[in-house]
């Protein structure tokens, strides 16, 4: 929403770069008030043997699945503004589809830290990966007079699945890996960098609505790759032994 409204008004974009900087910044202060554990040299030392233990095919699926979504969250979320304009939108009211989808996203995070603890997250994983994929391409292959309410709902419904990739990942081995949620942190970072490398070329080619359905797709891979998961994820033997 910010970016749109520095952009309607002519100004030069790279103050938005500028708002994104002062952002960071703020998070920096915050960070001040924060105690985190010690790690590596400086964590306390045990006479308990460390034991190590293999990931499993589990971790491969949740790293496939970070990646995916965050190149399909931010490749699909990038272009929404220049398709919207192509169906006859003012740059306004692009801004405001985007800045809807964060709303509903950040309410969504909220709303999702409570009621994740009734559920299996692997099911309801599943579940919030298959209901984005079909809210998004009922956004892409939808009208404008039904736009707005198709993003809102893709934003909540897809506001949890990222942490809960994360979270199943350091459920993958009894004792929780910084390791192995590092690799699965890592591969949603390539997604980032990825992201205008692989839709750039492909809004060149065929527009923006195609970028938004390569979108649809990579959504559509992380439905699959969270099912899968549900035959080697090991998260529900680990829980069972932490409850004993």
């Amino acid at each position: 929403m910010i970016a749109a409204f520095l952009l309607a008004r002519s100004i030069e974009w790279y103050w938005v770069y500028a708002c994104i900087g002062l952002v960071y910044v703020a998070i920096f202060i915050l960070t001040f008030g924060c105690e985190f554990p010690a790690l590596g040299k400086h964590a306390p030392k045990t006479d308990a043997p460390v034991e190590k233990e293999k990931w499993g095919i589990g971790v491969l699926f949740l790293s496939v699945a970070a990646l995916c979504y965050i190149l399909g969250q931010l490749g699909f979320i990038s272009w929404v503004p220049e398709y919207a304009k192509g169906l006859g939108m003012s740059l306004n009211d692009a801004g405001t589809l985007v800045s809807n989808f964060w709303m509903s996203y950040m309410v969504g995070m909220w709303a999702f830290s409570f009621i994740l603890r009734f559920f299996d997250l692997q099911r309801i994983l599943t579940v919030l990966a298959g209901l984005a994929a079909i809210l998004m391409y009922v956004f892409n292959t939808g009208t404008p007079a039904h736009m707005a309410w198709s993003i809102l709902a893709l934003g909540f419904f897809s506001s949890a699945i990222y942490t809960t990739i994360i979270t199943l990942g350091s459920q993958q081995t009894k004792v929780p890996s910084p390791k192995l949620v590092n690799f699965v942190l890592t591969c949603g970072t390539i997604g980032t960098m990825l992201t205008f490398v692989v839709t750039g070329p492909i809004v060149e080619h065929s527009g923006p609505q195609a970028a938004l359905l390569t979108a649809n797709g990579l959504y559509a891979v992380v439905f699959v790759m969270c099912f899968l998961l549900g035959f080697v994820s090991r998260h529900r033997q680990h829980n069972t032994l932490t409850s004993h």
